[in-house]
């Protein structure tokens, strides 16, 4: 099996089915929660492609975000919402309020284009490269809990 062809159809089908649930919520309210505690629909849709946007290029291949660009400026400003996660209710509806379908719709097929021709580029042994950065911070979690044992068993002695 082409594990690669696997990873570029399953972002293949994430997108599509991002397109789909934001096309068909095209006359809802995107800056205000559907339910109580839950994310507005703008601030999901636009962390969906957000998320593969700093994934693959900030985290992985250390390269700029394609948020970044001039063009995707009418979006969530990525250095003030981050990827959309840990956000209070305000910050929340601030960042949805300035979602629109054209613009997102826009920067996911960017985000997607730019992902698959980066995947096009692998083999299946870089699937198994580590990332020294996730190393790295596997390292630190890992003395952090050394830490946290340690600190466990003094408070119960």
């Amino acid at each position: 099996m082409d594990a690669v062809g696997m990873v570029r159809n399953r972002v293949a089908a994430v997108r599509a089915q991002s397109r789909a649930l934001a096309d068909s919520a095209a006359g809802l309210d995107w800056a205000s929660p559907v339910l109580p505690d839950t994310s507005p629909l703008g601030l999901t849709f636009w962390h969906l492609p957000r998320t593969l946007d700093w994934l693959v290029n900030t985290t992985i291949r250390g390269t700029q975000e394609v948020a970044d660009g001039e063009r995707f400026r009418a979006l969530p400003d990525p250095d003030t919402f981050g990827f959309g996660t840990g956000l209070s209710a305000d910050q929340a509806r601030t960042a949805a309020a300035t979602v629109r379908p054209e613009p997102l719709a826009a920067y996911a097929d960017a985000v997607h284009e730019a992902a698959d021709a980066w995947l096009g580029t692998l083999t299946a042994e870089d699937l198994d490269r580590t990332v020294p950065e996730f190393r790295e911070r596997q390292m630190h979690l890992g003395e952090l809990e050394v830490l946290i044992q340690q600190a466990t068993r003094a408070i119960a002695h």
